[in-house]
């Protein structure tokens, strides 16, 4: 239970016939820190920190990039094929693998609307289903 540091323990003792050995002998102990206590420790977990910390930052700010960088592409495309405010509602749940049912439900439309919605989109845009409508946003955003 002793605190790190150096300690000195000193022992005197006597003989049989009671006479004292009164320089005595000594031994220095020392008990060292664990390591998370070390001073080296704590600025290596300082350094760590703080890359941990740039990095984030960096992958954050690449993150934000490539969301604007995507979004937009998105409204040059929006804008090439005249796509509608509720197309581009339609066309972004599509685009989360939401279905025509979901697609009612989270804009308030009735299932008619949303096919017609649905069919506009594919003729404006020149494509036949789902999966081509994903592969060509797909396709251009990543450009």
């Amino acid at each position: 239970g002793l605190e790190p540091g150096a300690y000195v323990l000193r022992v005197k003792g006597s003989n049989n016939d009671g006479t004292w050995n009164e320089t005595g002998k000594s031994i220095t102990i020392v008990i060292k820190p664990p390591f998370w206590a070390t001073w080296w420790f704590r600025i290596f977990l300082v350094i760590a920190l703080g890359v941990a910390g740039i990095l984030w930052h960096h992958s954050r700010i690449k993150r934000l990039e490539l969301r604007l960088q995507s979004e937009t592409e998105m409204e040059r495309i929006y804008r090439k094929y005249n796509i509608s405010k509720r197309e581009q509602d339609v066309i972004d749940l599509i685009l989360k693998g939401k279905s025509n049912k979901d697609i009612e439900e989270e804009l308030f439309i009735s299932l008619q609307t949303v096919k017609s919605h649905i069919y506009r989109i594919y003729k404006k845009m020149g494509v036949q289903n789902r999966l081509e409508l994903i592969n060509m946003v797909q396709k251009t955003v990543a450009k």
